[in-house]
């Protein structure tokens, strides 16, 4: 990408520079502070795609008023499900992942993640009206240990999810994934889970949570993207990849 695009520019011309400037310097040391550094240094969103954000977002720009309008810019285009999503809009096409060789994705599933309960409970039945919290919790350390059932309960928690998403009208709205091969270290580590957790920034899967990986081919991916803090929503835990990395 050229040295041009945005919040990467030296001339400090961007529009959301005052901003971005601002949060930094009235939230320092904030989640929200580490959001404007983000979006500042990230390489990967590119002119096309700052029109667009820029057309979205409130007048006049200030820094108070920055991240709610970017809240619903995400919600409307990221997170949309009735329009094509600017992330495979061809104003992202320079962040679009080409063929790839033969090799497995990862996507990280929360099994402590209060959507997934209520999935469970309205298309499998399985725990008959479980409260959240600690009661959810302790029902899931039993079930999950409970080797008999280990296959089928699986199978209850792949169905009940994909029911749930099509039910929601959230299919469009894209996951985030890892090659697999780059979480072979973690995973070789007694404590993989907080390992993977944290190498991938899944700041929202706390320690001790129950987290399911899920396998598939390269080639079941319907469009690859190296995603950009666009993609993160107002998200502190996002970090842009360095310039020279193809992985994202």
């Amino acid at each position: 990408m050229s040295p041009s695009q945005v919040f990467y520019r030296t001339n400090k011309a961007h529009a959301l520079e005052k901003c971005l400037s601002g949060i930094e310097s009235v939230l320092d040391a904030t989640d929200d502070c580490a959001v404007a550094q983000n979006w500042r240094i990230d390489h990967r969103v590119d002119m096309r795609r700052e029109g667009h954000l820029l057309t979205n977002l409130q007048r006049p720009l200030l820094a108070n008023s920055i991240k709610s309008a970017y809240t619903s810019y995400y919600r409307s285009w990221v997170g949309c499900t009735e329009r094509t999503p600017v992330y495979i809009a061809p104003d992202n096409t320079g962040n679009q992942i080409g063929r790839l060789p033969p090799q497995l994705l990862t996507h990280v599933i929360s099994l402590n993640n209060p959507a997934l309960m209520e999935a469970l409970d309205e298309f499998s039945g399985r725990f008959m009206g479980i409260r959240r919290g600690s009661d959810w919790s302790n029902w899931l350390d039993k079930e999950i240990t409970d080797q008999s059932n280990d296959d089928e309960f699986l199978k209850d928690i792949l169905n009940s999810w994909n029911q749930w998403l099509q039910k929601s009208g959230t299919p469009k709205r894209p996951r985030w994934v890892s090659f697999s091969r780059s979480l072979g270290d973690a995973l070789a580590d007694p404590a993989w889970p907080d390992r993977i957790a944290d190498a991938l920034g899944l700041a929202h899967i706390g320690h001790n949570e129950w987290i399911m990986l899920v396998e598939f081919p390269v080639e079941h991916a319907v469009n690859l993207h190296r995603p950009t803090s666009i993609e993160a929503g107002w998200y502190w835990a996002h970090f842009p990849s360095p310039r020279d990395y193809s992985g994202g």
